[in-house]
């Protein structure tokens, strides 16, 4: 825990199977979601699925820290790798947490009096009657004390050894005395679990004579959470604050100021916290700058080439480190609903500076042609408002802040539509090179894809509106868009399934321009106690059309009704997703192969 040396090459060893065993699992998953079940999608930013993304995220961030400008400390190579345990733990937390996130689809729901607390800390609390709770508990306070010895540890000064012992007494409290014995733990002692040693080690470290207005960052932090309550987002907003005070140069560790305003920015996008609770937060971490004003001048400048790669080698460290807060935070808020505009609208401005810049990266030689491309990236704004709803599907339907689904989608598209062949001429720089680079560049092609199909297949797809909603008539073409539906029959079965007690089907006839391109049969499964939809689709060059029966209409089609009623979705650009996907882990395989070197 005191020493990191020589922790890089160790952490790209781990890392890189890290990753593609992610990437791989987050992928299947997905696909798994698109082929088998009821709702016609593969990615809903569901509270489990949303936990399994985070470590993916940090991975992200930990791989580039090796191109980001300058030299990383061993301490943050360490820092990030313990990051991305510490969320993976978390992301178990969000699994096993039966009840806290009640909307997943992957939990199962308490049975509490009253209403439930609103936040995650209050909820946790609430399961701890047997020994499942104790273990949601344990995974929590050890992501937080781990965090806490880890930033002590950076510090290089001594903290009580008292702190190692408080982690196994808490649990062994929870396993002999039951859960109950755990019933009304005091939120603060979770805070001074968690950042105890990294403060007492902060503290120690301080020179004489150390300004201690500083200490009214942590504060205001304390004094917000008297307000909204928030125990988990206290713990955090903390992190970041005393992350600060502590560093030797403080006016330039902008990066836990960042981390800190986007925090606060997160939670009012998410609805977690009052706005006026986010604005006092956000002008607590820059006061310290607004105050010190512009001590040093600087030579900054977007026409030199130097600062242009500094901005896109940058990039997938900041600006993916920063849209993992934004998603932790509307995955924290997300526990009586599940927030997919939240996602998809604040998450869209990240991934198109992403976006950028990779054009840039594949312009770097050309620094007038980058910084022309840089003053022209407002345009994407206007062109996304102007013409984002001329996309099609439900891209005028509203997503959030009075912003369509299409203006948003168009906020990502157009910079991923550049960056394509951007990253494909990368990819052609560096053929034949046989290293690192082109698999990595692959990868960022993939993800191109990705973002494009996801796009067109998701962002502008509203499958919350009975637009989608069609009602067919035996032996009758019913026209949807640019397809016609003919149902001919009903199919039932009652032997030989592989799952399932029963199974009812629908055989329509899809038509397209008046000639038929294929026969369907979406249907519905019985089993004991419920029936699942089972979806069928229609493959084309341009994407899939997903058809799913309504199954509350089973009872009446078994009766002989001539009526069925089917969702449609027209999924163009799904082919990217999977494509893409396809990409991102085979070159992560090919970067995972035995070398010589760990980091070549």
């Amino acid at each position: 825990m005191t020493s990191s040396e020589g922790v890089k090459d160790s952490l790209i060893q781990v890392a890189r199977p890290a990753f593609f065993f992610s990437t791989l699992g987050i992928g299947l998953g997905g696909l798994w979601a698109y082929l088998i079940l009821d709702w016609g999608g593969y990615w809903a930013w569901d509270p489990v699925e949303t936990g399994s993304l985070l470590p993916w995220i940090c991975l992200v961030v930990l791989l580039h820290l090796r191109t980001r400008p300058g030299k990383t400390s061993d301490h943050m190579w360490a820092g990030i790798g313990m990051a991305t345990g510490a969320l993976a733990l978390f992301a178990t937390m969000v699994t096993r947490a039966g009840g806290v996130w009640a909307v997943s689809v992957h939990t199962f729901v308490i049975n509490s009096e009253g209403s439930p607390p609103g936040d995650v800390f209050g909820r946790i609390m609430l399961i701890l009657s047997d020994i499942s709770g104790i273990e949601v508990i344990v995974y929590l306070l050890a992501i937080i004390q781990l965090m806490g010895i880890f930033l002590a540890s950076r510090l290089g000064t001594e903290f009580s050894k008292w702190w190692l012992a408080m982690l196994p007494l808490i649990a062994m409290m929870g396993v002999v005395g039951g859960g109950d014995v755990l019933d009304g733990f005091p939120p603060t002692l979770l805070v001074i679990l968690g950042l105890g040693p990294f403060v007492e080690a902060g503290i120690r470290s301080l020179p004489k004579g150390h300004d201690w207005k500083w200490f009214a960052l942590p504060g205001v932090m304390v004094l917000l959470r008297i307000e909204h309550g928030m125990v988990l987002f206290e713990l955090l907003s903390l992190l970041f604050a005393f992350g600060l005070i502590f560093e030797k140069e403080r006016l330039k560790a902008w990066g836990w100021a960042s981390a800190g305003v986007v925090l606060f920015l997160s939670a009012s996008w998410s609805g977690m916290l009052d706005i006026w609770i986010c604005a006092i937060g956000m002008i607590a971490f820059i006061t310290p700058w607004l105050v010190a004003g512009d001590n040093e001048e600087s030579n900054f400048s977007f026409k030199e080439r130097k600062y242009q790669q500094r901005i896109a080698l940058w990039a997938p460290v900041v600006v993916v480190g920063l849209y993992l807060i934004l998603t932790l935070v509307i995955l924290i808020s997300s526990i009586d609903s599940i927030q997919l505009a939240a996602h998809e609208l604040y998450g869209a401005p990240f991934i198109a500076a992403l976006m950028i810049a990779l054009v840039m990266w594949s312009l770097r030689d050309k620094p007038q042609r980058v910084f022309g491309f840089l003053i022209s990236t407002p345009l994407i704004i206007v062109v996304a408002w102007l013409f984002g709803n001329s996309l099609g599907y439900d891209s005028t339907d509203v997503l959030g802040a009075s912003l369509t689904r299409g203006q948003i989608g168009m906020v990502v598209l157009l910079p991923a539509l550049m960056a394509l062949p951007a990253t494909f001429s990368l990819i052609r720089e560096n053929t034949g090179k046989k290293n690192v680079s082109l698999y990595a560049h692959i990868i960022h092609f993939g993800l191109v894809l990705m973002i494009i199909g996801h796009v067109m297949s998701t962002t502008i797809i509203d499958r919350g509106t009975y637009s989608h909603s069609v009602t067919l008539i035996k032996d009758e073409k019913v026209e949807w868009g640019d397809y016609q539906f003919e149902f001919t029959e009903v199919v039932t079965e009652t032997d030989n399934l592989e799952v399932g007690d029963g199974y009812l089907g629908a055989v329509i006839n899809v038509y397209e321009d008046g000639d038929l391109i294929d026969t369907v049969e979406p249907g519905v499964i019985r089993f004991d106690t419920r029936s699942r939809s089972e979806v069928d689709r229609v493959t084309m060059w341009h994407g899939d059309v997903v058809l799913i029966m309504d199954g509350t209409q089973a009872r009446s089609l078994m009766e002989g009704s001539d009526l069925v009623r089917i969702m449609v979705y027209d999924l163009p650009g799904i082919h990217l997703v999977w494509a893409g996907w396809t990409f991102m882990w085979l070159a992560s395989l090919a970067i995972w192969r035995p070398r010589n070197d760990p980091t070549d």
